[in-house]
This record gives structure tokens, C-alpha cells and sequence, in this order.
């Protein structure tokens, strides 16, 4: 009598309640399959931010600080870091700590997801289909394999969905602690998070309006519930609230680089129409363009997945008068709406909170075509999309996108393959590493190398953009390694003139990635470096030059000049200089003689002089273009170094001497150049 009666209101038998546990265990194995399967290797090496992430979760698990907010790499939430932390704890250092932690936490968002589902839509099919939507989804799939923060959002946002619909359903208090809590951890997660904190406040006002969810007797439980959960949440944000109060820019400094202005300015009103078609459209239409976040232009929505998605906005507009329904269009627009506000929308990864909600509604779509055909005709023809969807996901992560050479790239390859060719180095030796792509900042080393090293030996590595320079011991103390993408010919070629004792091998990669060359070089070799002009002279205490060599002295308007120098570091200095060289000719309009310039750190910023070790030798070239409106005559080259004001520094050039003492000011003449314009010449 009990079985029956339970059934009649809508609970499910033991029999259905057997079969809904096992195709939630069913979907959860799939999701952990999807997450774990080839986590070291795919996707193809280590991007620098899940490198960051794991050098600093190394400094937890060592106990030498305990952020509330990591202030390095642009500034971001600490969840991600402690997460990853807890990994290498149990684990030992391994890399891809952090993507083993996002792991997880994808599938405990498939995990949130179907019991959001079920909360939302009680007695009904939903929740078990979003959490088969979701782990089929390439966009879960894709932010839950790499050590980076969005997937959390997305996790939390779940969670917090979840707890809210049982408080608001069943009336327990608890649940709405529970919210809260979940609110207040996800702000730990990721900057996005913080528009998600709108979705449950739209839905509770549209519950307080509505009060349509008859286990909720009047507002004024609802007016209780929300202040619980206002507290909850307010309580576990504390620490990092009072941090933002004591330090009010790091709450804003990403936002700032990544949001578009917002005025009222014709420009803005079409940047903003713009983005919001784009992330509407990105749904099904075109997806983010970036390999890291997507197959570049996949719809975020494979096209069976799609159908269903827009067979659930139908049942949504259907349903209106539902709170549910209006929760769903909140959660949908709403996040949405990181991507709407910032630069290059559709951008996957601001708008992570938004991928329960897609489930939930492709969910819906499901349900629908499982009760208009008869026979468990409906049931079958979901089952079979659903299969058809992991297939197709799996298809294009596994084999096509993780395959793909831009993929290879965007998540440094030639970095990976370069610190995982040094691991096995002995400990005492001085190791070194390039790279192939110009660096995006003046920061030195590449954290993928360095968190592949381990830390004892990242003491010993130095790195640098091979392409401009070499970075050599004048005399090697001891052993000496360099890991050199093949492809990075420069520098290997610099190398084995400057150490001809030296041997090379190439360490083949997996499949068609670039091997990448491991150079030994034994203790007590010179390093041998030719130079076309010699010219000694001492900038400060700081560097030794050389000389120089220049590729011609003759140039026409609109070519470069490059440049080599020959730096040997006689010092290290905490603040970064630069150095500078200038074509000069006769005064201009403006009364300059400066025609063209290149000024930068060592390098290309990639070895700065705070890193240097003393009596390095730095082989350093500068591009100097010559404008297309420079006029036909002789010119001269000039050089010297100056603090960088941009960090730290005042501007204040280093004096010169030469090599017997002689005073040479603060710029040294090198050599005259002829510009020749080819205006009129055949």
C-alpha cells in the first residue's frame, strides 16, 4: 500500500527509483570518463596560467603562504590554487595536478546539474537529462580537463541553483544556509561569478511575486530564507571582501583590462548589440573563436543538442507563468552576460555559469519529445541522441581538437616538451630553455617550463624568446643544458658557435608535434662569440659590451636595421633597465634628431637585468625600422641603457666608459649609415 501510494503522488517506485540511480551512476561514470581519459596529454601541453597555478598551490603545500587572493598573473580568486594544492598533496608534484582538480569538479557539476534538475522540476525526467546534456557538452568537457578557474563558477552555480530550489520547495532553512554558503565559496571561484550573484536574487523576486511553489506558505518565509542566505553568503566572502576593502584595485584590475567602456556613446550602444548576438549566436550558431576554449567557431551546441535546446525554450515560453521558467531565462541571459560586457564575445570561458542552465533547457527539450510519442518510442529516440552527442563530443575533443597544431601552440607545446627534456638533468646544473613565440609580458621565465622542473631545479633555469638572443655562461662552471625547440633555428645555431664542443640530440615528441633539441655542454668550455666590430665599453657597473654586429650599412625607407650586441653582465640590479638604440640625423621640424628607435629589456623583455647572473653573456638583437618618409642621407647609430620607468626605474641613463677608463658620457656613437631612397629608381 505504501509502494502504491508513494507512486500516486508522484514519487517513483522502488523499481524506477533502481533504474533512475543507475542511469545517474551511468551518466556519471560518463562524465568521469570524459574528464580522466588522457588528462596528462590532453589537452597537448601546459598552459602557462595552470603552470602559475601549480607553482603557486607548490607554496601552500609547503606552507609558505596562504592567500585569500593571489595577487600575481593579473590577479585572481584562490579557490582554483587550493584545489590544486590538495592534489599535490596526495599526489606528490606532478603537473597536472590543477587538471585533475577541475576534473572532479566537472563532474561533480554533472553531479549539481541533475540534482538542480530535480529540485526545479520535482518528479519529472529533467535532472537526469541535464546531467546527460552536460557531460556530453564539448564546453564542460573542454573547462574541466585544464587547471584553469571557470569550470568552478560553473560548478558553484549548480550548486548554489540546487540548494535554493530545495529551500524555496521544501522551506528548510538549511537549505537556504546552504545557498548561501555555496554563493559566498563561488566568489572564491572566478571574477565571472560575481554576475551570477543576480540569477537567484531574479528568481527570488519573481518567487516573492509569485509564490507559486506551494510548499512555500507565504513571503514571509521567503523574507527569512533570503536573509539566511544573505548572511551565509555575506559571512564566507568576508575574508576576501575585507581584502578588496584593503586593497580596492585588485578588485577591479582584470575587469578593467577585459570590460568595454560603458557610455552612452553610438560605439558603445553597437559594441554592446554586437556582443550580445554574438553570445546568443554562439550557442548555436558560431562559437569562440580561441582553440583553448573551443573548437575555433564550433557552436557551443553540437546540432542534435541544439534541436533540443530550442524544443526547450518552447516548453519555457509555454510554461511562463512557472517561476521555474523565469529562473531559466534569468540563469540563461544572465550568463550570458560576462561575455556581453567584456572584449571578444562570444568568449566561453566568462560565461562557463551559464552551462547548467543550457543543459537544463536542452533538458526540457528532451522531456518533451520523451512524452509526445508513444511506446517508449520517445525515451529510445533521446537515448540515441544522447549517445550520439557523447560520440560526437568525444570524436571532436579526443581526435580533432586535441590534435590540431594551434592547440599545440595555445597551450605551449614547446614549452611543455622543453621542461619535460630537462627533468631528468642532474641537479647542480645550470639549465636553460627558449621559446619560439615572442612572451606577452616583460615577466621572465616560462612557468611551464619552470613548474615541469620541479622547484629545486627551477633555481638553476633560466629562460628566454630565443628568436632575439642567446643567453650563455662566459665559461661554463658546470654542467650546461638547453632545451631548444626544433624549430627555434636561431638559437640553436648561436649556441653551437658559441660552445662547438657541445652536443645536441633531438627528442622526438608524440606524433606530428616539434621535437624539441636537448644541447649538453661540458664544464670549463668559453663560450666562443664573434663580433663584426669590436668596441669594449662598460655601461655602469651593470654590463660589458662587447661590440656589435650590423647586417648592412646601407638602407632604404620603409627596411630594418638589425642590430646584434654582445652584453656580458658584470652585476645584477633590482631594477630593470633597458637599452636603447637610436638613427640619428640632422634636426627635424620638431627639432629631434631621433628618425628611428628601438628601446626594450634584454632579450625582448624575456631577460630582464634583474635576472641576469653575473659574467653571462647576452647575444641580443634589435630591429630598428626606418620610416618610409626618411630622407636619403647619412645617419648615425647610437646606444645605451636607462632605467625602466614602467618599473620601478626614473629614466636615468648609465654612464659609459671604455675600456681604459675614458669617460664616454651617456650614449656611445657606433657607426655611420647610409638611407638611400629607391623613389624613381628602375
Amino acid at each position: 500500500m505504501r509502494r502504491h501510494l508513494s507512486a500516486k503522488q508522484g514519487y517513483p517506485t522502488n523499481n524506477r527509483l533502481s533504474l533512475q540511480l543507475f542511469l545517474i551512476t551511468g551518466i556519471l561514470l560518463i562524465a568521469a570518463f570524459l574528464r580522466l581519459w588522457q588528462i596528462s596529454t590532453v589537452p597537448p601541453g601546459l598552459f602557462s596560467d595552470e603552470s602559475y597555478n601549480v607553482l603557486q598551490a607548490q607554496e601552500i603545500v609547503q606552507g609558505k603562504s596562504w592567500p585569500i587572493f593571489i595577487t600575481g598573473n593579473n590577479g585572481y580568486e584562490p579557490i582554483v590554487v587550493y584545489l590544486t594544492a590538495f592534489i599535490l598533496k596526495i599526489m606528490g608534484p606532478v603537473s597536472w595536478a590543477g587538471r585533475l582538480a577541475m576534473a572532479w569538479a566537472g563532474i561533480i557539476g554533472v553531479a549539481a546539474t541533475i540534482r538542480c534538475g530535480k529540485e526545479m522540476f520535482p518528479g519529472r525526467k529533467v535532472g537526469m537529462l541535464a546531467g546527460a546534456a552536460l557531460a556530453a557538452l564539448f564546453w564542460h568537457v573542454d573547462f574541466s580537463r585544464f587547471g584553469v578557474e571557470p569550470i568552478l563558477a560553473a560548478v558553484l552555480a549548480a550548486c548554489s541553483m540546487a540548494a535554493f530550489w530545495r529551500a524555496v520547495r521544501t522551506n528548510s532553512r538549511w537549505a537556504y544556509i546552504v545557498t548561501g554558503i555555496c554563493l559566498g565559496l563561488g566568489l572564491y571561484t572566478y571574477r565571472a561569478f560575481r554576475v551570477f550573484l543576480i540569477i537567484p536574487l531574479g528568481a527570488f523576486i519573481a518567487l516573492w511575486i509569485s509564490r507559486r511553489i506551494t510548499s512555500v506558505p507565504n513571503q514571509r518565509s521567503l523574507l527569512i530564507g533570503g536573509g539566511l542566505m544573505g548572511s551565509a553568503a555575506l559571512l564566507v566572502f568576508a575574508p576576501l571582501g575585507l581584502f578588496f576593502l584593503q586593497n580596492p584595485e585588485w578588485f577591479s584590475v582584470r575587469v578593467q583590462q577585459t570590460m568595454i567602456p560603458l557610455n552612452t556613446e553610438a560605439s558603445t550602444i553597437n559594441t554592446l548589440l554586437s556582443n550580445t548576438w554574438a553570445a546568443i549566436g554562439g550557442l548555436v550558431l558560431e562559437g569562440d573563436a580561441n582553440w583553448r576554449h573551443n573548437f575555433a567557431g564550433r557552436p557551443a551546441l553540437d546540432i542534435l543538442q541544439a534541436l533540443f535546446f530550442i524544443a526547450g525554450l518552447g516548453v519555457m515560453f509555454r510554461d511562463w507563468p512557472r517561476t521555474q521558467s523565469w529562473a531559466l531565462w534569468i540563469w540563461l541571459f544572465g550568463g550570458l552576460l560576462p561575455s556581453i560586457l567584456s572584449i571578444g564575445a562570444p568568449h566561453f570561458g566568462r560565461m562557463t555559469i551559464v552551462t547548467p542552465a543550457l543543459a537544463l533547457i536542452v533538458a526540457l527539450g528532451m522531456e518533451l519529445i520523451c512524452n509526445s510519442f508513444p511506446w517508449r518510442l520517445g525515451n529510445w529516440l533521446v537515448g540515441i541522441a544522447i549517445c550520439l552527442s557523447i560520440a560526437l563530443t568525444t570524436r571532436d575533443y579526443f581526435v580533432l581538437w586535441a590534435n590540431r597544431p594551434e592547440v599545440f601552440d595555445m597551450f605551449e607545446g614547446p614549452q611543455t616538451w622543453a621542461g619535460r627534456a630537462l627533468q631528468s638533468a642532474p641537479t647542480d646544473a645550470s639549465l636553460f630553455a627558449t621559446s619560439f613565440s615572442r612572451p606577452a609580458h616583460s615577466s621572465p621565465g616560462f612557468s611551464t617550463t619552470v613548474a615541469l622542473v620541479g622547484p629545486q631545479a627551477a633555481q638553476n633555469l633560466r629562460t628566454f624568446y630565443g628568436q632575439t638572443c642567446l643567453v650563455a655562461p662566459y665559461q661554463t662552471a658546470s654542467a650546461t643544458i638547453y632545451a631548444i625547440p626544433a624549430n627555434d633555428q636561431s638559437t640553436l645555431s648561436s649556441l653551437t658557435t658559441a660552445f662547438p664542443a657541445g652536443s645536441c640530440s633531438l627528442i622526438s615528441t608524440i606524433g606530428d608535434k616539434p621535437d624539441t633539441y636537448l644541447c649538453q655542454i661540458p664544464p670549463g668550455e668559453t663560450a666562443q662569440v664573434p663580433v663584426m666590430t669590436a668596441k669594449p665599453a662598460f655601461f655602469g657597473d651593470l654590463v660589458k659590451m662587447w661590440g656589435y654586429t650590423l647586417d648592412t650599412k646601407s638602407v632604404s625607407p620603409g627596411e630594418q636595421l638589425q642590430l646584434t650586441f654582445v652584453w656580458q653582465a658584470t652585476s645584477v640590479s633590482e631594477i630593470p633597465y633597458k637599452a636603447f638604440v637610436h638613427l640619428i640625423g640632422p634636426p627635424q621640424v620638431d627639432g629631434s634628431i631621433i628618425y628611428a628607435q628601438q628601446d626594450m629589456q634584454p632579450c625582448a623583455g624575456s631577460y630582464p637585468t634583474w635576472w641576469w647572473r653575473p659574467d653571462e653573456i647576452i647575444i641580443d638583437t634589435y630591429s630598428i625600422p626606418v620610416p618610409l618618409d626618411t630622407p636619403s642621407g647619412t645617419y648615425w647609430l647610437q646606444t645605451g641603457w636607462y632605467e625602466d620607468p614602467s618599473e620601478g626605474g626614473i629614466g636615468a641613463r648609465l654612464s659609459a666608459v671604455d675600456a681604459t677608463g675614458q669617460i664616454l658620457g651617456d650614449i656611445i656613437p657606433l657607426e655611420q649609415v647610409q638611407v638611400v631612397s629607391t623613389v624613381g629608381l628602375k
